[in-house]
């Protein structure tokens, strides 16, 4: 019985560890201020129900798969803690040159309003 009862606690937990192991994803929100911003949904708070719920909320377009770094103008990070942590990957919108249109400037202070730390890309 005891071997029985150490079985179903450590099966337990290895899902529980799993869940928050599991990739929470990413949302794409596009802007008409000439750039996209992509959030990475990095915090201990969030689970892949909680990041996509998020992304409904906020009528962007979620995936399962984390931000693409490609081509960047650059990346915001937000949260001061490991609970609420996210970061915003800032890129110029598919099919748009980008050239004149948006500057890294302009979305490092989307950034600070933000409350983030920016890294140019």
């Amino acid at each position: 019985m005891r071997s029985l009862l150490v079985r179903c606690a450590w099966l337990t937990f290895i899902a529980l560890w799993m869940e928050g192991c599991a990739p929470t994803g990413s949302c794409l929100f596009t802007t008409d201020a000439g750039y996209d911003y992509c959030e990475d949904f990095l915090g201990t708070e969030y689970n892949h129900t909680a990041a996509e719920n998020a992304c409904s909320v906020g009528n962007g377009a979620y995936s399962s798969s984390p931000c693409s770094t490609a081509g960047a103008l650059g990346v915001c990070a937000i949260g001061t803690g490991t609970a609420d942590n996210f970061q915003y990957t800032y890129t110029v919108p598919a099919g748009e040159s980008g050239a004149g249109s948006v500057t890294t400037t302009t979305v490092e202070s989307a950034c600070g309003i933000a409350g983030g730390t920016f890294t140019p890309g």
